[in-house]
């Protein structure tokens, strides 16, 4: 398991401040003469011509820029454009680096040996960098951003947890968890855009919607058109890797990702370092008390038939390990998912300790599934990981919030796994498996 790198304060060519004067406004009381007026105005303009005024922050961006090159870029060397850098420790699909007024992020699907997208994330106001060399087909997008729609309800935890729920204006369905989002999408505040597995977005809603950044969960080739078409359209988007990433650290860390476009690197960070010290912590924990002789369990269920998904080597069965115990499915030469037939399963599995399924009841599943050959379900040891779910609407939150806490996911396996270390652990996702 890596631990986390601590960031240090790269030496970098800083640009001037960018925040905007303050601007005055000056009020003259109703019920004057048209000459007093006339006379105030002909003293402010006679005051302003022997006064001009300061260019702002937006009318200086280029002559600053200008002087900076001519200066070597250190024209306000007191000043960090980016107090909070931040380095990645587990995410293999997302790397950030830092550049005076910009961040350049490079991204890759999961699969990929090449980064195969490059955004430079501008300050708002400040002139872009020469697209040329490695950044010659980078995509600029300016920030901070001040509103954005995603179609990964992950994003709604993560923006909720850096405090910025009320940037968002698009949502991929009413199928979300969160009560208060789902609240404000029944009112009209919040646009639904789509979700990821229907294909491309709603393009008519997220004009309609106007949001600085659409962020689109990209798994295959609609995807990536969904995204170009709305850069065709005038609006920035970026995709999301998140789930093509093989751990569960790695998919937390991209709270860091999305935080990069509103400038938050320090709340993602301590929110994620927090996360990794008790993940880390508690796995230590539970593989020192499994010992040589590690509980077994398993994550699957049938699937109609004679076929069974299961996990294999994803970042659910990654779960198992770190919360000590053994997967007897796993297969390092295989992908995260598989689908085997029941007898393959009961050879590897028929014994398990612990069964982990997404069905909420037995009747879910075909009645022809020999449920009583399992050791877990004989011991009433199925759990479903559905415990916190919206019925009326489909929707769970372990598609939310799991997925940027990590850590609470594996507490309730290891108390599940062994419970003599968190005996007084409440379940947050997982309960039993109803029996008939």
């Amino acid at each position: 398991m890596k631990q986390i790198p601590r960031p240090t304060s790269p030496t970098r060519p800083l640009r001037g401040p960018s925040s905007r004067a303050a601007s005055r406004l000056v009020t003259v009381a109703d019920g004057r003469s048209w000459l007093w007026r006339g006379s105030i105005a002909l003293l402010v303009a006679w005051f302003a011509a022997c006064n001009p005024p300061a260019p702002t922050s937006e009318s200086s961006s280029h002559s600053e820029s200008e002087a900076s090159e001519k200066s070597g870029g250190l024209l306000h060397p007191s000043i960090d454009e980016h107090p909070d850098p931040v380095e990645i420790a587990f995410a293999e699909s997302f790397r950030v680096s830092y550049h005076r007024h910009y961040k350049v992020v490079q991204l890759r699907n999961g699969d990929d040996d090449e980064w195969r997208e490059t955004l430079v994330l501008v300050r708002r106001g400040a002139p872009a960098p020469s697209l040329d060399g490695e950044l010659a087909d980078a995509v600029v997008i300016e920030i901070p951003v001040r509103s954005i729609a995603t179609n990964a309800v992950s994003d709604i935890s993560r923006l909720r947890t850096l405090g910025l729920i009320d940037r968002l204006v698009g949502i991929p369905t009413a199928a979300v968890y969160d009560e208060e989002i789902y609240r404000r999408h029944q009112s009209g505040e919040l646009a639904a855009i789509g979700h990821p597995g229907h294909g491309q977005p709603n393009l008519e809603a997220l004009l309609a919607a106007g949001p600085d950044l659409t962020l689109l969960l990209t798994t295959g080739p609609e995807h990536a058109q969904g995204i170009q078409r709305l850069r065709d359209l005038g609006l920035a988007a970026a995709p999301s890797y998140a789930f093509t990433e093989s751990t569960f650290l790695g998919r937390a860390e991209w709270i860091v990702y999305l935080a990069l476009f509103f400038d938050a690197e320090a709340a993602a960070q301590a929110h994620f370092d927090g996360v990794v010290t008790r993940y880390l912590a508690l796995s230590e924990r539970a593989k020192a008390a499994a010992g040589a002789s590690p509980p077994v369990a398993f994550w699957g269920g049938p699937a109609g038939g004679n076929r069974w998904w299961v996990e294999r080597n994803g970042p659910e069965a990654e779960l198992f390990a770190d919360a000590g115990a053994l997967n007897p499915l796993a297969d390092p030469s295989a992908g995260p998912f598989a689908t085997l037939d029941t007898a393959s399963v009961l050879n590897a599995a028929a014994d398990a300790d612990l069964w982990i399924t997404s069905a909420l009841a037995e009747n879910d599943w075909d009645g022809r599934v020999p449920l009583e050959l399992f050791a877990a379900y004989r011991a009433g040891r199925v759990y479903h990981n559905r415990k916190r779910m919206r019925l009326e609407r489909d929707a769970w939150d372990w598609n939310e919030t799991a997925i940027n806490r990590p850590d609470l996911a594996l507490a309730d396996l290891v108390s599940l796994l062994h419970p003599e270390l968190l005996p007084d652990h409440e379940l947050h996702f997982f309960a039993p498996v109803a029996r008939q």
